[in-house]
């Protein structure tokens, strides 16, 4: 599942939408994999 997400930074959102990504093989667990693809901001 791909979702949309706001970026938080000590506490504080940085009113920047990020995008997500998340499986789940049941549609109840799910895990957020390590992607590796890019850095950004240090993240």
């Amino acid at each position: 599942m791909y979702y949309r997400g706001l970026q938080v930074t000590d506490g504080k959102l940085a009113h920047r939408e990020v995008v997500c990504y998340a499986e789940s093989r049941d549609g109840v667990k799910w895990r957020r994999p390590e992607s590796e693809l890019a850095e950004f901001d240090g993240s």
